[in-house]
């Protein structure tokens, strides 16, 4: 039997702020986002490149563009 329109979740593009921001603040602006996530109602997409990003933004490594300038 195939899959009808209300039983495919939906997929959705992240951006890594969004992600970041949705993991790590509980009680965040992007909270549900979190828990929409968590118990399945959509499918997330990361692109190779967000997926870097989120890596190195998780290990405390800024690229010299996101570091302030020094004075």
């Amino acid at each position: 039997m195939g899959k009808t329109a209300l039983s495919v979740r939906p997929r959705v593009v992240l951006d890594t702020n969004c992600i970041v921001s949705a993991l790590l603040f509980s009680r965040g602006r992007l909270a549900w986002l979190r828990h929409a996530w968590q118990s399945g109602q959509f499918c997330p997409l990361v692109s190779r490149a967000t997926a870097e990003e989120l890596i190195r933004a998780m290990r405390g490594q800024v690229s010299p563009c996101d570091t302030p300038p020094r004075t």
